[in-house]
């Protein structure tokens, strides 16, 4: 699934990480394997890389992964607390799948001052009525970006029913920002 993604954006924007780059083309196997657990590590410690991009891509991909150790959620929390934006708003969707109160912690204050389409797909996926105010406030906004606007009525939808809804991981691949 990744890897046919991968093969469309091959000039876009990609990771420099040579592992990061055989994750995509979906040859890195995450299992209880020895070798899957090795893989596993190597990548966590990518969400502290000095280049953006790897952080950034490192952080999308753990979100993604079924998988849910301890080791993840710290990684994800070091990366939702990363200064680079799109590294941080990947982590605060992985940790929306995995820790609700890392998750709304981090994402209460950013939706009160930023619009972003994975910051919504955080809100989407936990369906906390606490984000209602914050996303009605974006609900006013004037832009006319129809993905925006979309993810923003399902962000709504979820949390008016006080129940997430997570996407599947064709649609993550697919939302990531690939032209950077």
């Amino acid at each position: 699934m990744i890897y046919a993604y991968y093969r469309a954006m091959v000039d876009r924007y990609l990771p420099s990480s040579e592992f990061l780059n055989y994750i995509l083309a979906g040859e890195v196997a995450f299992d209880l394997t020895t070798l899957g657990q090795a893989n596993l590590k190597c990548l966590l410690t990518l969400v502290t890389d000095e280049d953006r991009a790897n952080r950034d891509w490192a952080a999308f991909l753990i979100a993604g992964l079924s998988l849910d150790t301890e080791e993840i959620r710290l990684a994800l929390i070091t990366a939702a607390d990363d200064a680079d934006h799109d590294t941080r708003d990947e982590a605060i969707v992985g940790l929306a799948r995995r820790d609700r109160a890392a998750a709304l912690e981090r994402l209460r204050p950013l939706l009160e001052e930023e619009i972003g389409l994975v910051l919504l797909e955080a809100a989407t996926i936990l369906g906390d009525r606490s984000l209602i105010s914050a996303l009605k406030e974006i609900e006013s906004w004037e832009g006319d970006d129809d993905a925006v606007r979309e993810q923003l009525r399902l962000a709504l939808a979820a949390c008016e029913a006080g129940v997430g809804h997570d996407v599947a991981g064709h649609d993550l691949v697919y939302q990531h920002r690939l032209s950077e």
